[in-house]
């Protein structure tokens, strides 16, 4: 009677093991529905990596079922083949990728996944990258994604993205897609060592920022940007980049808002950018030509930035620049520009630009503020006006004869004529004026910071 019992479970364990031989859970390579469903039954880890495709091209739409899975040490990648077959990916049991996730990550290949739904998954210890070629790709349900080191978002047919947050991640990339909010991308404490960029998003309207830093911030959509979030009380950004804007606002929540370069770009429907920051080292303007922006708007605060204020502005001839006093959005008279005490660079360039604006940066210069400020050191300041300005080079010819401004070396050819410190005359608009100038605005900026000025 014991021998029978032990023959049975001696069987029984045969067939496991030779079941468990049968089935290769180290490297997998899912082809077809049959294959997956092997794989769930047999495969609750799988050890190395999972390759989704490529699929037979006589079927139209394949199911890939991973229920079962819980976690995959490897990525998950998906081979294109040559047939042009749409399939679902989905796993209500997957929690771990100790890989990647990569749907369309060769530009060259088609993606055609239209539906990947994995609501459990909480870590994907490489990227989450879901690439420009899905262009099939109308939902994603990431809803417990919190740990990941990358994601690059984009398909021009997504509508419909289930997450709720972010715990950590390096870096962001949300390109061409049709969902309506990225808060549970954006909105969250990160501190970002890398990259966080937003494309074009037709249907977002608003994002909030809730970084508490970001080594680079970039935003190229027609949107209203709010920097800080709903826990977030101190924000510090190496660089914020917008084209696009319709709006820039600044979390009543947040305590601290510095950032080291901003640069804007062309925007949206606008006609003021207020600049909300407790500290800025740069700010740069190119290009705004063909876009509404009137007034630039500093805080009152802005007297007192620190490490050397450099102001860059090319080729933006609808911004102007003519005056340090303008208007609200209520019509209310309103001192708009602020010159802060320190200041290392300016270079303003086709754009409209008068006199009046340099007031209080020339009464500083010439120390005529009571002792209440030095003169600056600048290692640069150029003008070349649009030709709606008029621009009067004495004063600052006269800064430069009480060595308050420094004569750089003539290296502009036959502009050189028109250097405002040579020829210390008025002209109208037309001519360059260059009080000193550098070869390249790049050398000075970093020139600067990597001395720590």
């Amino acid at each position: 009677m014991i021998w029978q019992v032990n023959q049975k479970a001696l069987l029984g364990l045969i067939l496991f093991t030779t079941s468990a031989l049968a089935v290769n859970c180290t490297a997998v390579s899912v082809k077809s529905e049959s294959d997956a469903e092997t794989l769930r039954q047999n495969c609750p880890i799988i050890t190395g990596n999972l390759t989704i495709g490529p699929f037979p091209q006589n079927v139209s739409s394949v199911h890939i079922k991973l229920d079962g899975i819980e976690f995959i040490n490897g990525s998950i990648n998906h081979e294109a083949g040559d047939g042009g077959n749409t399939f679902t990916v989905s796993s209500s049991t997957l929690l771990k990728v100790g890989g990647s996730v990569i749907f369309g990550g060769d530009d060259d290949k088609a993606c055609n996944v239209n539906n990947f739904t994995a609501p459990n998954l909480s870590i994907v210890s490489g990227s989450f990258w879901i690439g420009t070629r899905c262009s099939d790709l109308t939902y994603l349900d990431i809803t417990s994604l919190e740990y990941v080191d990358y994601i690059h978002l984009e398909g021009r047919s997504l509508t419909t993205l289930r997450h709720t947050k972010l715990s950590n991640t390096t870096g962001l990339w949300i390109g061409d897609t049709l969902i309506d909010s990225v808060d549970s991308l954006f909105n969250n404490p990160l501190n970002i060592t890398g990259e966080a960029i937003l494309g074009t998003l037709p249907n977002v309207r608003y994002v909030t920022v809730g970084f508490q830093s970001a080594y680079s911030l970039e935003v190229f959509s027609n949107t209203t940007v709010i920097l800080g979030g709903s826990s977030t009380t101190e924000m510090s950004l190496e660089s914020l980049r917008l084209s696009g804007l319709t709006g820039l606002e600044r979390s009543p929540k947040l305590e601290s808002l510095t950032a080291e370069v901003v640069t804007i770009m062309p925007t949206g429907n606008i006609s003021q950018i207020y600049l909300p920051f407790d500290d800025l080292r740069m700010l740069s303007v190119s290009e705004a030509a063909y876009s509404n922006v009137v007034t630039l708007r500093l805080p009152a605060k802005a007297v007192n930035w620190t490490g050397g204020f450099m102001l860059d502005v090319v080729l933006s001839p609808g911004l102007n620049l003519s005056s340090m006093y303008g208007v609200d959005e209520q019509g209310n008279n309103i001192q708009t520009w602020y010159w802060p005490t320190n200041v290392s660079y300016i270079r303003i360039s086709e754009t409209i630009v008068a006199n009046p604006f340099f007031d209080t940066f020339v009464a500083q210069q010439n120390g005529l503020t009571n002792g209440t400020t030095t003169p600056s050191v600048l290692g640069g300041f150029s003008i070349t006006p649009s030709n709606r300005s008029h621009f009067n080079c004495t004063p600052f010819y006269n800064l430069w004869r009480i060595h308050r401004l420094t004569k750089s070396v003539g290296s502009y050819g036959s502009e050189e004529e028109y250097d405002c410190l040579s020829r210390g005359v008025s002209e109208s608009a037309g001519h360059y004026y260059q009080v000193p100038s550098l070869i390249s605005i790049i050398g000075v900026v970093f020139g600067i910071l990597a001395w720590g000025i």
